[in-house]
């Protein structure tokens, strides 16, 4: 039997899971959508660096493993798992169990553990999540966030791309109690198919007749992030000699419940043409983390694109499976759907690339001769190149998850063509970043908030009075911004101005941020997330106005957050602020009221003050 492909990158660390609550195997009412695997393979993936952190030895058939390692098992034929699948659609796991042939040990601090056969069973946590056992049905790993289907013509489920993680049992088991729930590699299971007589295989669920229903016809695109749980190190890298750990999360998202809103494509890169578009059209997920400290919010860290490829369609209003488009299924979000992606394939070679050649107001990305499709020059259609190791990903400084007394939030984002809400795609978790000696990192997250990471930090509104003020712009076409303004009396008569300028979708960038005030300044500040010292922005005093302006090489870009700032002997009114976009951007800037230091007019404009 053939595996699945799986793709697999550096070490990854836990710092939360991404469980839904414990529940008993539902009650199906009808029979025949109870269906079953069984005589399966697996493959399972493990990174010995990410054991060796927790110093445990991994050994396979007797012989330690020093490098990265794919273990296949064997079925016993021993059981089988059930699983809904109304109309032939995978839902859920049900009962019973996939038992599996298998050699391995582990090992730390004298404690041996020592596994002979693997018990895949439902996850009572996670419905749609798998657990694994030893022989004696002790807890071993989790394996969630599975990418999982019915191949009806090969009479397969196919389960892959699943986050495995050390359960806590196993961890106080090798004495490494710390490091329960530590990503270690990802599972791959292959298993035929039992089918009831008389199930219905259309793979089109009830009211299907009339679907797709494309953004194109008129219909609404609204998906909303709806939890991460999980935020892992996935290694770390050196550069200009600069320490950098890589952070990635887990996501799951939903279309909007309702049967008026509109199928969305989701079609893996270089496998089109599909309809609506007549390209090859998916979301990407992007994903940031900022720092809070000493009364300032700057951006830290900055994702490339995440490409997704498939969507698992579960809990869904309605499922339509392929929706009458052969090679479609898997490939449209339904009205009510949801869908997984693990640590493990965010951060995949393959399937992460660079920002830049994504059209954030559009949502449109151009496969053909892209950064996958390299050779030959210009391209050709094919994807012949991947990411290298720490290319295109989240690398943080070391030294920003060290900076004491500060608080973090991790924020990602789906980006979706024509979605008519682009803020309940995104969401954020309050992060805290714990170091356990030599390169290791966790990470445990607060509560999930939906929304814009940043009025975290200022809730929206605001008043000049009050010294902090977040607005939020959005134009067609300009797109989305925001500005956030906090002003600190940091001595007598002295304050301390912050600006945060985010620029959500605007392609063409900023390149230049005004206050609009006569007064005077000094002390000025500016903080973007490259650590690269040549490129930073230009400050300067016109008659009418504080200047931050860009150099050629270092526009504001779509989807990060640039902070400003100068000190003042002037208190705060309300004034305003403008905002150069790109050359392709429009003429005219952006105007927002905001609030700035008092004004020289505004000190005389009672026309009572004189002069001697």
């Amino acid at each position: 039997m053939t595996l699945p492909r799986i793709l697999f990158a550096t070490i990854v660390l836990f710092s939360a899971g991404m469980a839904c609550a414990k529940t008993d195997a539902p009650q199906i009412k009808n029979s025949t959508e109870i269906w079953s695997a069984w005589s399966s393979s697996a493959e399972l993936h493990v990174y010995p660096d990410s054991l060796n952190l927790a110093d445990i030895e991994f050994s396979v058939g007797g012989q330690k493993r020093a490098d990265g390692s794919r273990v296949r098992f064997s079925d016993l034929n021993l059981g089988a798992l059930e699983f809904h699948a109304p109309a032939g659609n995978f839902e859920q796991f049900l009962e019973g169990r996939l038992v599996l042939a298998a050699d391995l040990q582990l090992r730390r601090d004298g404690h041996i553990v020592t596994i002979d056969r693997l018990i895949i069973q439902r996850n009572p946590d996670d419905i749609h999540g798998l657990l694994l056992l030893d022989g004696s049905g002790n807890p071993l790993f989790s394996a969630s966030h599975v990418h999982v289907y019915t191949l009806l013509e090969k009479n397969q489920l196919v389960m892959e791309r699943m986050d495995v993680r050390m359960t806590q049992a196993l961890a106080d088991r090798l004495g490494a109690t710390e490091w329960g729930g530590m990503f270690v590699g990802e599972l791959a299971l292959d298993a035929l198919l039992h089918i009831p007589a008389g199930a219905n295989l259309t793979q089109r669920g009830d009211a299907c007749a009339d679907r797709p229903q494309w953004p194109t016809d008129g219909f609404d695109v609204d998906v909303e992030l709806i939890a991460m749980g999980t935020v892992s190190d996935r290694g770390t890298v050196v550069e200009d000699g600069k320490t950098f750990e890589i952070l990635t999360p887990s996501a799951r998202l939903r279309n909007n419940p309702d049967l008026r809103a509109a199928d969305v494509p989701w079609y893996t890169k270089f496998t089109g043409p599909f309809p609506p578009y007549n390209n090859d059209q998916h979301p990407f997920l992007v994903w940031n983390l900022y720092r809070v400290s000493e009364g300032r919010l700057e951006q830290v860290g900055v994702s490339g694109a995440k490409y997704a490829f498939f969507t698992i369609n579960v809990s869904c209003t309605i499922n339509c499976g392929d929706g009458g488009i052969p090679g479609a299924s898997g490939h449209i979000l339904w009205p009510g759907c949801e869908d997984v992606y693990g640590v493990g394939n965010n951060d995949s070679p393959g399937d992460i690339g660079p920002r830049s050649e994504i059209n954030p107001r559009t949502g449109i990305f151009e496969s053909f001769g892209s950064f996958f499709d390299q050779m030959p020059p210009g391209g050709n259609g094919v994807q012949d190149t991947d990411s290298a190791p720490g290319e295109n990903r989240m690398k943080v400084w070391v030294e920003d998850l060290q900076t004491p007394g500060a608080e973090y939030l991790f924020e990602s984002w789906y980006v979706i063509r024509d979605d008519i809400n682009i803020f309940n795609g995104m969401g954020y978790h309050p992060l805290t970043p714990n170091f356990q000696g030599g390169s290791s990192w966790q990470y445990s997250l607060g509560a999930f908030a939906q929304g814009r990471a940043l009025d975290a930090w200022i809730a929206p509104g605001g008043t000049p009075e009050s010294g902090e003020m977040n607005v939020v712009f959005q134009d067609d076409p300009v797109g989305h911004l925001q500005v956030l303004a906090k002003v600190e009396e940091i001595a007598p008569e002295r304050w301390r101005y912050t600006y945060v300028v985010k620029n959500y979708d605007v392609d063409h960038g900023i390149e230049q941020f005004s206050i609009l005030t006569s007064a005077e300044v000094d002390s000025w500040y500016f903080h973007d997330p490259d650590q690269d010292e040549t490129n930073e922005w230009g400050s300067a005093t016109t008659g009418s106005a504080q200047v931050f302006s860009s150099p050629a090489s270092n526009p504001l870009l779509w989807g990060q957050a640039y902070t400003f700032g100068f000190e003042s002997d002037r208190p705060p009114v309300a004034t305003q602020v403008e905002i150069e976009l790109g050359p392709t951007g429009g003429s005219e800037p952006v105007v927002l009221d905001l609030l700035g230091p008092e004004r020289l007019e505004d000190i005389f404009a009672d026309g009572f003050e004189q002069t001697f």
